[in-house]
């Protein structure tokens, strides 16, 4: 079975969101986040009870900076996590694919690459609303835009094909 597609920015960023998610549970980054956003709330309410029974300016300044630390601190650890994980427009990730699944796995033809991949080393395939992703890494995957198959029964014999033959 085959299928060609074109895999664009946003179904990289729609493989990112997926692959964050699916690994959210194994990740301390998000966890000392949430710590460093929680020490910030905690400043906010300590200077909030605080001043409640005397008026001091810098416990409110150094409240709202609490804030302002723990928010930036969220917004740019995010932010430089998705910068570094962008691809390159030239490079091998995005542009048009033709996926074909085969009796010994998986084969990925695209102008600047060739990758077969053997069911032993597909290790998940799972399904958004918009794509499949063929997991061959714990954050690594091959990505198919479910608008590449022309019917949905297209779309539910090649899922099909995947699981029959992955181990």
């Amino acid at each position: 079975m085959e299928v060609q597609a074109e895999i664009g920015a946003e179904d990289y960023r729609a493989f990112l969101q997926h692959a964050a998610r699916r690994a959210a549970s194994n990740s301390r980054r998000p966890r000392f986040r949430l710590v460093v956003a929680a020490w910030a709330a905690f400043v906010v309410l300590f200077t909030w009870l605080y001043t409640a029974t005397t008026w001091a300016p810098a416990y409110i300044l150094a409240g709202g900076v609490g804030v302002a630390v723990g928010f930036l601190f969220f917004y740019w650890g995010n932010r430089a996590q998705r910068v570094d994980l962008s691809p390159a427009k030239d490079g091998i990730i995005l542009g048009w694919r033709t996926y074909i699944v085969e009796k010994d796995g998986v084969r990925v033809n695209s102008e600047t690459s060739q990758l077969s991949v053997s069911w032993k080393g597909v290790r998940a395939v799972e399904q958004t609303g918009e794509h499949i992703f063929i997991y061959i890494d714990r954050g690594t995957a091959l990505i198919v835009p479910k608008r590449a198959f022309a019917s949905v029964d297209d779309e539910t014999r090649f899922v099909e094909a995947l699981h029959q033959r992955q181990t």
